[in-house]
């Protein structure tokens, strides 16, 4: 919230209290009343800039939305698609000495992911009146789903990933 916006809501609290101590013939204690409003606005403003400050540390997350992603990082990283759309390039991943996992859950929206084409990986689709389609699995409506790379070795270091979705689609490239 800026300093005009608060200033806005303030003075417009206390015109609301003014016309209510006048018109309705209310005694209402003007200084309690502004010392109230104020001490609400000064809180709403902390808790909008603390969800702020969480949606920029948490900009794997899509609402209403589409983004671009592309995935560079080893080891476990979320992203989450809600009534929207997102682009999610796994294809550049490496993997290290653990067992990289991504997870992708998308709900009441879509998701299209580049798979790797360098490096093994295991697809685990959780699905409940969704679906999933593309150069990957090809599954839909309720249930718990897994394949795996042409070049997957169980004994061998792989990528998991792991996909919810939930009244949704996820395509696989």
């Amino acid at each position: 919230m800026t300093f005009i916006t608060f200033i806005a809501l303030f003075l417009i609290a206390a015109g609301i209290g003014y016309l209510i101590k006048h018109i309705f013939k209310v005694d209402l204690p003007m200084p309690r009343y502004l010392t109230g409003v104020f001490i609400v606005l000064v809180g709403v403003h902390f808790l909008i800039v603390q969800l702020e400050d969480e949606k920029n540390n948490e900009s794997k997350w899509v609402w209403f939305t589409h983004s671009n992603f592309a995935h560079h990082i080893t080891g476990e990283n979320e992203y989450a698609v809600v009534f929207g759309e997102s682009t999610i390039d796994l294809s550049e991943t490496t993997l290290s000495d653990s067992l990289p996992r991504v997870n992708i859950s998308v709900a009441f929206g879509h998701a299209e992911v580049y798979l790797p084409d360098s490096i093994p990986y295991r697809i685990i689709n959780n699905i409940a009146f969704g679906s999933t389609n593309g150069n990957g699995p090809n599954n839909s409506g309720l249930g718990d789903f897994a394949s795996e790379s042409d070049n997957f070795d169980p004994n061998r270091n792989y990528l998991i990933i792991e996909a919810d979705v939930a009244f949704g689609g996820l395509t696989w490239r």
